[in-house]
């Protein structure tokens, strides 16, 4: 049996992506999670439906920031 279990539906995106969070929010409420996996689930969710800029902030978490991408304020911020 598989851990992660979602119908893919390639041909309806929404309905796919609702598949996908619900396993995801699922396991988080069961407290048995694996971070990694549901931010790449959530990535996927993203990319299917086109969200840009969300699937942008999940790669970056899921890769961390670097240092160099930030900007002087975000640093600024970050050091206070």
């Amino acid at each position: 049996p598989c851990a992660i279990c979602y119908t893919v539906c390639v041909s309806n995106p929404q309905a796919e992506a609702i598949d996908i969070l619900s396993s995801v929010l699922n396991e988080l409420f069961k407290g048995n999670s694996d971070i990694k996996s549901m931010l790449r689930r959530c990535a996927y969710v993203c990319q299917i439906l086109g969200w840009n800029q969300q699937l942008s902030w999940f790669h970056n978490e899921l890769s961390g920031i670097k240092c160099l991408q930030l900007t002087f304020w975000q640093l600024l911020r970050y050091s206070i």
